[in-house]
């Protein structure tokens, strides 16, 4: 049976999770639209910054830490989230040059894959709420 705790958390950070998304990807696809910047770098860069916005949202609403490890914190989260990106770009990559997909669905299928991993890392190794 799943916690309360657990289905609370879960669907905050879901809510974190579609607005860092909606950061992210109304920089990448401005990038994309309105400069030169390859798609990889763009999903760099778009990612990064869902990735500052959530660490704070998550660590004062979902995860409810307002101690003082925030660089701690943060190191953990941000290793995290390189593995989660490396994941990304990798799947992102793929998709558009082996199968033409275009970039913008292949980010939606690329950030779709690490959700749950994400999720538990963020709650188990970074937070630990």
């Amino acid at each position: 049976m799943i916690s309360t705790k657990l289905k609370d958390q879960f669907i905050r950070f879901a809510v974190v999770g579609g607005i860092c998304t909606a950061v992210n990807y109304v920089i990448f696809i401005a990038l994309i639209n309105f400069t030169e910047i390859h798609y990889l770098v763009a999903s760099t860069i778009g990612f990064l910054t869902g990735l500052v916005t959530g660490f704070y949202i998550n660590k004062n609403w979902t995860f409810s830490r307002d101690d003082e490890a925030n660089k701690s914190y943060f190191m953990k989260y941000l290793l995290l989230y390189s593995f989660s990106l490396a994941v990304n770009l990798f799947i992102l990559d793929f998709l558009v040059e082996n199968y033409h997909v275009s970039e913008i669905f292949a980010q939606v299928v690329a950030t779709g894959t690490t959700v749950l991993s994400n999720f538990f890392g963020s709650k188990m190794l970074v937070f630990k709420a």
